[in-house]
């Protein structure tokens, strides 16, 4: 801590500069750790949401179109291989993904905790 004395004539007044006050003044929400949390459970949420949409030429109820449409699919493209499953199966290499994700994140935190530095000289 270091302390300087105010130019004040009537009553000495001291003030004290606390080193890193600004990280305790200026605190980021939520934390990495939080936000990172965050972004994995909504990654794997969306992923189960996406894995219980039905097929489309798997519907019952739209048979009659995929029908259709394979026929077409036939006539311009030749023959398709459908892998037999009934719902959709997201191909997402998820930990690739989230490394990214924690890379950018960790550079982002980094340049907060740069910027919040630049306030010591005003705390």
């Amino acid at each position: 801590m270091e302390e300087r004395q105010t130019g004040q004539k009537e009553e000495e007044k001291f003030w004290r500069q606390v080193r890193g006050v600004e990280y305790n003044l200026l605190e980021v929400e939520p934390k990495e750790r939080e936000f990172l949390a965050f972004f994995k459970s909504s990654l794997d949420e969306g992923i189960r949401g996406i894995s219980v949409i039905e097929k489309f030429g798997k519907s019952e109820t739209l048979a009659m179109y995929a029908n259709t449409l394979e026929e077409w699919d036939e006539m311009i493209g030749g023959t398709w291989q459908q892998d037999g499953k009934k719902h959709l199966v997201p191909e997402v290499d998820t930990e690739s993904v989230q490394e990214e994700v924690e890379r950018k994140v960790g550079r982002g935190f980094h340049q907060i905790g740069q910027l919040q530095g630049q306030f010591s000289c005003v705390l």
